[in-house]
């Protein structure tokens, strides 16, 4: 069998880029599975957010893991690998920067009507599943533009590192790239996030405690993910040697460190450990839990609120009604009424305390 024999060093960090692949490869089908065989955990949106989030991950490793396969036990590489890498590179960055940006519209959404003490309607399956279409029909097209035959957009080879970089140089190729294709498949997603993560930490919106606290680490998840992808970005283009190395392995490994992140989510968890156990996910559903698979389990302190008044309204009231009752029965008045004096449909009601007093009652 030959190998990839023309430089040690990149056969070296072939073998570390298809290692990083194969780790997240691994890890985000697993999670995806692992969510879509779980039918409570699928019914709720923001999980299903998250399936459409890995999803451009666990593809980009998959064929990564088979194109740097190709690359390394072929003797001189193969130049479709590289166009391969490059597409899916391309592809996996601007759906992530752009499904991060959907996503964290809904969860500013829901941190300021958490805030706000209104009632939050998470967004409906079909919304959901419009909405990533779209991002990854989108991201897909823009990717594509590597592959048109002109010389001004930058293509995926061996001298651009396998990536869609423009060559060094080229006026032409420079150009689009930072002034159309870098900021439509990273700096707007990433400066309109920056944006609203400002919003959050300026406005205390971010809840730290209770059930939203799995919240919390979904909203750190998208964080670490959209600024560890645009550092590596810039670092692989600036930088060569082992620094760029380095960066790619980052790239590939970061399906990896969001499958992590995403298991904080307790309902996550559960579905992973139910799907690596093999037990069923199939559980008994009652009707107030099958309306609870399609809310995301925040704190909302009005219906709280609410509870608490009612309950204490009702003890209230039960123990105002079980005082007079018990005075009642303390009083030293006694009385009996009297049928036999009984006149026109009017009973004669005598207390037994003084004979003198005689009360009329109407007949019911």
């Amino acid at each position: 069998m030959e190998v990839n024999d023309s430089d040690r060093t990149f056969f070296i960090q072939l073998i570390l880029w298809t290692t990083a692949n194969g780790i997240s490869m691994i890890s985000t089908w697993a999670l995806i599975i692992a969510i879509a065989r779980s039918p409570k955990a699928r019914r709720i949106p923001f999980n299903l957010y998250l399936v459409f989030s890995i999803l451009p991950d666990a593809y980009k490793n998959s064929s990564g893991f088979a194109a740097n396969l190709a690359n390394l036990l072929t003797a001189n590489g193969s130049s479709n690998a590289c166009t391969i890498i490059g597409w899916n590179d391309a592809y996996w960055w601007c759906a992530n920067f752009w499904m991060a940006f959907v996503v964290f519209g809904r969860l500013h959404e829901l941190l300021l009507a958490v805030k706000n003490a209104t009632r939050h309607e998470p967004p409906k399956i079909s919304r959901v599943i419009k909405e990533s279409i779209t991002v990854h029909t989108l991201s897909a097209a823009i990717a594509s533009l590597t592959l048109i035959p002109v010389s001004w957009i930058p293509k995926a080879t061996g001298l651009t590192g396998c990536e869609a970089y423009p060559q060094h140089g080229n006026m032409g190729q420079s150009i689009f790239y930072w002034a159309f294709f870098m900021p439509a498949t990273a700096f707007i997603p990433t400066l309109w996030v920056t944006g609203l993560c400002i919003d959050v930490w300026w406005r205390n919106l971010l809840p730290v405690n209770g059930k939203t606290r799995a919240l919390l680490f979904y909203f750190a998840r998208l964080l670490s993910v959209i600024y560890i992808v645009a550092i590596a970005v810039v670092v692989s283009f600036l930088f060569g040697g082992w620094v760029q190395a380095i960066a790619f392995a980052v790239f590939n490994l970061v399906g990896f460190f969001s499958v992590c992140l995403s298991l904080i989510k307790q309902d996550i968890m559960k579905a992973w450990k139910q799907m690596w156990r093999c037990q069923s996910p199939h559980e008994q559903v009652g009707l107030n839990d099958h309306a609870e698979n399609h809310i995301e389990h925040v704190d909302d302190p009005v219906p709280q609120l609410n509870r608490d008044f009612s309950v204490f309204f009702v003890d209230s009231l039960r123990r105002s009604m079980q005082s007079v009752r018990n005075l009642a029965k303390s009083l030293p008045i006694h009385y009996h009424i009297d049928e036999r004096e009984s006149q026109n449909n009017h009973r004669v009601v005598r207390f037994q305390d003084d004979t003198s007093v005689d009360t009329d009652v109407d007949h019911a």
